[in-house]
């Protein structure tokens, strides 16, 4: 068996915290400060109901992510949200969330 140890998201150096497990059980992998992937911010991106910039900011409001800030979208990680930001022209993107025994 092989096993590959990858950075990815936020972490204490890239966006200040690390991504989160939400209640739901999802690990819901944030996607790190970007200057050059100008396409993408925060408030473009959103988990059933909340954008990324407010759960970044629900978990850490003195987090220095702004809602404006762009940021880079890993193609290995929920490949669907990047997909679904093309396909519908870089409206609102969102990622449903689990339902079931997890939720309110």
């Amino acid at each position: 068996m092989k096993v590959i140890l990858s950075r990815k998201g936020f972490d204490s150096q890239y966006g200040g915290m690390p991504s989160p497990i939400l209640p739901d059980g999802t690990l819901l992998s944030l996607p790190i400060p970007s200057k050059t992937d100008m396409e993408t911010k925060y408030r473009d991106l959103y988990y059933g109901n909340s954008s990324y910039y407010d759960i970044i900011h629900t978990l850490n409001p003195n987090n220095k992510i702004k809602e404006e800030y762009n940021c880079h979208l890993d193609p290995d990680i929920r490949e669907e949200i990047k997909e679904a930001y093309i396909r519908t022209g870089k409206d609102r993107i969102t990622t449903p969330a689990k339902t079931g025994s997890g939720n309110r």
